[in-house]
């Protein structure tokens, strides 16, 4: 596994001769950094392309209660078939390309759903089939969507919704990690 360093990463307060595990990073900097996505950023760079999958096929899922459209419902389903080895990557990609339809649709400036969700839904399948530094990065995006998605979706009265869906998601990195 690749050590977190601070050549890698530059977070700011990080020593320039920090140098950890993934799994002690976040455990450190989760409470240091000012929006928690900065350490989704940092994981889906340093995790391994099957556990970056696995952790952000499971922040899309979260939220799948708030997908309005079947297509990204589906490829959800698909990226979770071909991550357990019961989909092609054929199946995947004709996955990818119909949630890329609801992405497109939802750019309209006259959808009025949780454009976050469909994007993230996209983004979490077009990142399988990317080469993996681009899939670091898509992956990462999908992930701050999906806590966009929830910010989105709950009323102004929780104004920490963000906050909240995103050390829901550290907490799963976390348990990720310990179990690896």
């Amino acid at each position: 596994m690749k050590l977190v360093t601070y050549d890698a990463v530059k977070i700011i307060g990080m020593p320039t001769d920090y140098s950890d595990t993934l799994l002690n990073f976040v455990k450190e900097y989760r409470h240091k950094v000012k929006d928690l996505q900065d350490i989704n950023w940092v994981a889906c760079k340093f995790l391994d392309k099957d556990t970056r999958n696995y952790y952000t096929w499971w922040c899309v899922n979260d939220v799948r209660h708030l997908m309005q459209d079947e297509r990204s419902i589906t490829a959800v389903d698909i990226l979770k078939l071909y991550i357990d080895g019961k989909a092609t990557i054929e199946e995947l990609k004709v996955a990818a390309d119909n949630a890329n339809i609801v992405y497109a649709a939802s750019l309209d400036i006259n959808y009025f759903g949780n454009f976050y969700v469909a994007n993230a839904a996209y983004q979490v399948i077009i990142a399988v089939v990317q080469d993996d530094c681009f899939s670091a990065t898509v992956t990462a995006n999908a992930v701050a969507n999906v806590a966009n998605a929830v910010d989105y979706d709950v009323d102004d009265a929780d104004a920490d919704a963000k906050t909240k869906h995103s050390n829901l998601q550290i907490d799963k990195l976390i348990e990720i990690l310990e179990n690896k």
